[in-house]
């Protein structure tokens, strides 16, 4: 009997560790970014200012994702888009994709994300890989986008389910505007184009 509590004791304390998922909660600028994964990650983040070719300009804010086995691979990203006005940039994944020109192929899926309506592009590289890109809008002003090299199944799957971006309450065009002569006296500062 003692064989079998010491046993059941010992499962308890094992599975948890075997099945933990690393859980995310970033706070990114006036964002707060939230999701799951079974892979053992790390991230980083960047804030830059950018400029479309048509002169509109945003700011980036971007939470890299990170292998923590394999010190500084770069497993994805996951990005808001803030725009001082009104857009609507839905295709923009799509876009940046077909303009790679290395994929076989693109596969696109309406998807909701974060419990809004959403898309899901798969370029296909090989037979044995694909990049996985989406996008929704988070309101008229902010889109989420976001790029996995995990495989489908666990990993992009699971931070796809579980993926919640959130404007911090309290947080307004004032902290954007501050973010913004932040990044051009010295953080960063960057065309996309």
């Amino acid at each position: 009997m003692k064989k079998f509590i010491f046993l059941m004791v010992l499962i308890a304390l094992i599975l948890p560790i075997i099945g933990a998922a690393t859980q995310v909660n970033e706070k990114l600028g006036p964002y707060s970014i939230n999701f799951s994964t079974p892979t053992d990650i790390y991230t980083t983040q960047e804030i830059t200012n950018n400029e479309t070719y048509e002169g509109t300009k945003f700011q980036m804010y971007t939470l890299n994702i990170l292998n923590k086995t394999a010190k500084n691979h770069i497993m994805g990203s996951i990005t808001v888009m803030h725009f001082d006005n009104p857009v609507n940039t839905n295709g923009v994944q799509l876009s940046n994709l077909q303009n790679m020109h290395l994929f076989k192929t693109i596969d696109t899926y309406k998807r909701k994300i974060d419990n809004m309506p959403g898309e899901l592009y798969i370029g296909k590289v090989s037979d044995t890989f694909n990049m996985y890109t989406w996008e929704y809008s988070l309101n008229s002003q902010n889109i989420v986008s976001g790029t996995s090299f995990m495989p489908w199944n666990n990993d992009t799957s699971e931070i796809l389910d579980t993926l919640h971006v959130d404007v911090i309450k309290g947080t307004d065009e004032a902290l954007h505007k501050a973010g913004v002569s932040l990044n051009l006296s010295g953080l960063s500062s960057n065309l996309a184009r």
